[in-house]
């Protein structure tokens, strides 16, 4: 950070190749020019004239563009562990870079989830409304002969829509009038099924052809929308 402020407070290294590198060793040495020996002062470096593999000047460079980018940009022949014995706070932001960004693809995952919940529980709530017109649209063509069918059919139906439909639909009919009790009860809807039933059989055969009279006739319904 010293060779940082030297350099951009203007003066020496003005009009000097890689004045980044030059202020840094000058401050570590007390020369700006890079030498192996210098080299080999900064942890983490590896140099080894023998090997051959890289020149002072590309390591001068890589140098040069680490320190004037703050640690942001650690080129080769650098090791990036460089970037965090000069720039440890580089590492800190980066992480807490990750971190927001983690935050932020979490959130919108969770709002893209409620969405596509959201959009498939509104179809899924404009099917179920058409089963129910459906279903009350076929109770309104039944008899207490032929309800027990129906309910078969019809076995998608919540507790709450199905007990609505079915209490207007026994109104209509005198001999289901011993459910009556039932409204003002907590007995599930099976046990109404079941006693239903056992009305039906107990009915005689003149009553329950005379309520059958009391089902729309769906020609004439039809003819007549």
């Amino acid at each position: 950070m010293q060779a940082i402020i030297e350099v951009e407070s203007g003066g020496r290294y003005v009009s000097v190749f890689y004045p980044y590198a030059r202020a840094f060793f000058r401050l570590l040495t007390g020369r700006g020019k890079i030498t192996g020996k210098a080299l080999k002062k900064i942890v983490g470096v590896s140099w080894d004239p023998r090997e051959r593999l890289t020149t002072l000047a590309a390591y001068e460079m890589a140098l040069d563009t680490l320190i004037r980018t703050r640690g942001e940009f650690c080129p080769t022949p650098l090791s990036s562990d460089l970037t965090h014995s000069l720039f440890p706070e580089v590492e800190f932001y980066r992480q807490e870079r990750l971190r927001r960004r983690g935050e932020i693809a979490g959130r919108k995952s969770v709002a893209k989830f409620l969405r596509q919940q959201g959009r498939k529980k509104a179809q899924e709530e404009v099917q179920y409304y058409r089963v129910l017109q459906l279903a009350a649209i076929d109770l309104n063509f039944q008899s207490p002969d032929t309800f027990s069918r129906w309910n078969r059919r019809h076995s998608e139906l919540n507790e709450y829509d199905w007990l609505q439909l079915f209490w207007r639909w026994q109104a209509r009919f005198p001999s289901l009038q011993p459910l009556d009790w039932f409204r003002y009860s907590d007995e599930p809807r099976h046990s109404l099924v079941w006693e239903l039933h056992h009305i039906v059989q107990e009915t005689p055969e003149s009553v329950r052809a005379q309520e059958r009279l009391y089902i729309p006739n769906k020609l004439q319904d039809l003819t007549r929308d």
